[in-house]
């Protein structure tokens, strides 16, 4: 353990720290949003969504090592990397929030391409990002410092990432009134904070540099590509020779293993199992952030009082039996009982972020020490980032894969009690008459609705495909009421009880959601027996302006957004 008498300014620790917005907001829209919008969005199947991600973070998990031993070749050349990669960086984000209908396969190639792309620039960011603090400072009460004051800051990009996409979408949705370009429009601004937050940390690391021998750096820059090859595997397997190195390989594994089937899933928990929207969900990601603002100062008092390893298992044993305890009170499966549990289950989250990047400092020592001098930081710094790549593809996988066996699909206004709970769909015996439906659809009090939603996989409800037919037909047939009567209470009316603003009128400004029915024909056909007959009678529909039914014909538009 190394110590020194110098002391790191506070420019350069805020400077360095600000980096970390370049990591996270990138990072956790990956993670928390690309296969919410991958199914829910562009209409992928969940298993091939799981799928892609898990190819795009294996691949990032594959680049770590080589990026790695790329960035000690050169120490000084760390900050440039930083700097200059963070622009296809950037693009690559945006690129990968944009809404395409290549057909299933081309859209599989594309988002894949995305992937691939968005966490390899990633990698060329965030290795040379992390392994940069032993440049700064090589007293390891500083390091550990520096890495909990990083972790701090993370705190605020997280709350941004993380609260406030949903938000945006809506809003850019709203806008533009397409949710596709709501992703893209969220993407973008979050593209620009990554290149501002990337410049100021390489401008930061500027002068703090370790450069190599001028000799040394001329003979790597003569190495042929295979020595160089050669070179990489060569120290790999000295890094990974070192027992400890092969022990936190494994703890980051299995750890993120767990983070990213809970980290892909989460969002789509909270809208398809919780049933929230954006201000519930955003609420529980802020009260997530406002517990790492918490935890992190405590974590960094923790750490001078005892060391790196202790503090990470401590955290860990506190979050278990937070979370366990939980589990047995009565409110645990409300939407109190989700935020109290988030807020406890973060202290490891926070242990984790705050002190696994620091450790391979000190394997980095030993490192040098037992090779003679030789650098080796920013490599033995991919190997916890490689083991987290491969824990969380596998976990974003296994996620993709239970949703797909339970019949989740992404693109259903509601989901099936077996997407979202494992279970199967029960049906209900009637419990109504024709006659009580009659005479309630005429009191004005009344407003035109149904529950029921298409099921595919399970029995399918007739009211899917027939209850709005079937009320223009029994206003026409059975009762004395106008047909704009009848239209009023399936559309402005009910828009007018929900507040749900600019629909449900043929009004300028407003959202042109329109059905084209011939009113002396138009007819309910589903019944218990054929629950999926298709209505008659109706021509033409337009959401939000676009065309989705032509003459009976579904066409493959996807222009709903969220409300």
């Amino acid at each position: 353990m190394t110590t020194t008498t110098r002391k790191l300014s506070n420019k350069r620790k805020w400077g360095y720290s600000f980096g970390i917005f370049a990591d996270t907001m990138g990072y956790s829209m990956f993670y928390s949003f690309f296969f919410t919008f991958l199914t829910s969005v562009v209409g992928v199947n969940a298993a091939v969504a799981g799928t892609i991600s898990s190819i795009g973070i294996l691949w990032d998990g594959i680049t770590d090592p080589v990026v790695g031993y790329l960035a000690d070749q050169k120490p000084h050349r760390r900050r440039k990397l930083i700097f200059w990669t963070s622009f296809p960086y950037a693009i690559s984000v945006v690129l990968t929030f944009v809404a395409v209908d290549f057909g299933s396969v081309g859209n599989a190639v594309y988002y894949t391409l995305c992937a691939l792309s968005f966490w390899l620039f990633y990698t060329t960011v965030c290795v040379p990002y992390y392994s940069s603090v032993p440049e700064l400072t090589k007293d390891y009460d500083e390091q550990t410092e520096v890495r909990s004051f990083s972790a701090w800051i993370n705190s605020f990009a997280n709350l941004i990432t993380l609260s406030c996409p949903m938000l945006l979408v809506n809003f850019f949705g709203t806008w533009t009134h397409n949710t596709g370009a709501g992703w893209t429009l969220t993407a973008a601004l979050f593209a620009v904070i990554i290149i501002a937050a990337a410049t100021i940390c390489s401008f930061t690391l500027k002068g703090a540099e370790k450069e190599q021998p001028e000799a040394q750096e001329k003979a790597v820059e003569k190495k042929s590509l295979g020595t160089i090859c050669v070179d990489l595997i060569k120290t790999f397997i000295k890094v990974l020779s070192l027992k400890q190195v092969l022990i936190l390989f494994t703890a980051i594994l299995f750890c993120n293993i767990y983070r990213g089937f809970t980290s892909t899933g989460f969002t789509t928990f909270m809208i398809y199992g919780m049933g929230w929207g954006e201000a519930n969900i955003s609420l529980c990601y802020a009260i997530m952030m406002a517990s790492w603002l918490i935890y992190f100062p405590v974590l960094n008092l923790a750490c001078k009082k005892w060391d790196r390893k202790a503090c990470l298992i401590g955290g860990a044993l506190i979050t278990f039996a937070g979370r366990t305890a939980i589990g047995f009170l009565p409110f645990a499966t409300t939407t109190a009982g989700c935020y109290i549990n988030v807020f406890l289950s973060n202290f490891l989250q926070c242990s984790y972020l705050a002190l696994i990047f620091a450790l391979p400092y000190d394997l980095a020592e030993l490192y040098e020490f037992k090779n003679n001098g030789a650098q080796a930081a920013s490599t033995i710094q991919s190997i916890p980032l490689m083991a987290q790549k491969i824990g969380s593809a596998l976990g974003a996988l296994v996620w993709g894969i239970a949703l797909d066996s339970f019949g989740f699909d992404g693109t259903a206004a509601v989901q099936t009690a077996a997407a979202t709970d494992g279970h199967a769909t029960v049906m209900l015996s009637p419990y109504y008459t024709p006659e009580m439906t009659i005479d309630q659809m005429q009191d004005p009090k009344v407003n035109y609705q149904t529950d029921a939603w298409i099921d595919p996989g399970c029995a399918q409800n007739p009211a899917a495909y027939g209850s709005f037919p079937r009320f223009l037909r029994l206003g026409r047939e059975k009762t004395d009421m106008r047909l704009e009567d009848v239209v009023h209470k399936m559309t402005g009316k009910t828009a007018r009880r929900f507040d749900l603003r600019h629909r449900g009128f043929l009004k300028n400004g407003y959202y042109a959601d329109i059905t084209v029915f011939d009113p002396e024909n138009v007819r309910e056909t589903a019944t218990a027996k054929d629950p999926s007959g298709k209505p008659e009678g109706i021509k033409k529909v337009f959401v939000n302006g676009q065309l989705v039914v032509d003459e009976g014909k579904v066409k493959d538009v996807k222009a709903g957004m969220t409300i």
